[in-house]
């Protein structure tokens, strides 16, 4: 309780808070323009325009070539895994330590997660030496080319690399190990938005990224997320899922597959460009808040900073 309350006072202290937030977010001046523009428009649903804008952006700032938006991270996560055909018993590996709408994902699918170690030296993300030996160990393929568990008989069929409060995992070795066992790569960088690893955006690395914009994150839509890829065809698929698997048409509403109605509104979006005019300042603030912790927490003997050494961090929370 001692080392507990030691920490809690050194926090206050740079934050000059008695209540603590996991994250503040932060508002220009074009916030309340861009909403009144919405509202003004009637640019509420997932069809206006501002939905199409915010994606555009999203595209521009990551370099990748297709983006969708989401009404959450745990929507776009699910989908990406629609995308790649996960379905009932298939096995999808995920690490340890992520949060719940991670797992939540597979098990809408009908999917069962594969729980594989983490490690700090991975910053937190999947242990990627122990789970090369495992596969090896546990896992074999069949006349097609199929990855299958020993134990279980099931197929698998991805991994999600989860980048831990926007540091990154060891991605480029996860690539390595799924181009091996023929298997989908997935980011979940929820936390991750303008994080980098070698002058790449984190969520571009993979066969597809999710992010969050929920109301903690680096910048926020209210709720909301997006998938990117550079991928096409797995772009049309998840677009056509996530928007009620609706054929295109000028007047009838015909679904020839069961579709979700995932697609992020125009008015979450509008707040999400306005967010995203602002990104550097609140990451370069982030960056600032974070020298303060550095600063008291120097000398603490109970915790100290967790950095990492391997990649542009976006600091959206600091880690003790």
């Amino acid at each position: 309780k001692l080392i507990e309350k030691n920490i809690y006072e050194s926090i206050t202290k740079i934050k000059d808070k008695k209540k603590l937030e996991v994250n503040e977010p932060s508002f220009n001046h074009n916030t309340i323009k861009y909403l009144n523009f919405a509202i003004e428009k009637n640019e509420l649903s997932s069809v206006g325009k501002y939905t199409s804008k915010f994606e555009e952006k999203i595209k521009k700032y990551c370099k990748i070539r297709y983006c969708l938006a989401t009404n959450s991270g745990t929507s776009a996560l699910h989908l990406a895994l629609k995308g790649f055909g996960i379905s009932l018993n298939d096995e999808v590996l995920v690490p340890s330590l992520t949060f719940a709408g991670t797992v939540n994902a597979i098990k809408y699918c009908n999917a069962n997660p594969h729980f594989v170690d983490s490690n700090f030296k991975t910053n937190l993300g999947i242990d990627t030496f122990k789970l090369e030996k495992y596969l090896n160990k546990n896992f074999y393929f069949d006349r097609k080319k199929r990855l299958i568990n020993k134990n279980t008989n099931n197929f698998v069929k991805a991994i999600i690399c989860v980048h831990v409060y926007g540091f990154p995992s060891n991605i480029i070795h996860l690539k390595k190990i799924a181009k091996k066992y023929k298997l989908f790569l997935i980011e979940d960088a929820a936390g991750a938005f303008g994080s980098k690893y070698k002058k790449k955006k984190l969520g571009t690395i993979g066969d597809a990224g999710i992010f969050s914009f929920n109301g903690n994150k680096i910048i926020t839509t209210g709720g909301g997320g997006a998938i990117v890829t550079n991928n096409k065809g797995f772009f049309e698929k998840i677009y056509k899922l996530g928007t009620t698997s609706k054929i295109k048409h000028a007047y009838e509403y015909i679904h020839d597959e069961v579709g979700f109605n995932y697609r992020m509104p125009s008015i979450n979006a509008a707040l999400g460009l306005a967010q995203l005019d602002s990104l550097s300042k609140i990451m370069t603030k982030k960056k600032e808040l974070l020298k303060s912790y550095v600063k008291v927490f120097r000398q603490n003997k109970f915790c100290k900073i967790y950095r990492s050494i391997t990649a542009e961090n976006n600091y959206w929370l600091v880690l003790l």
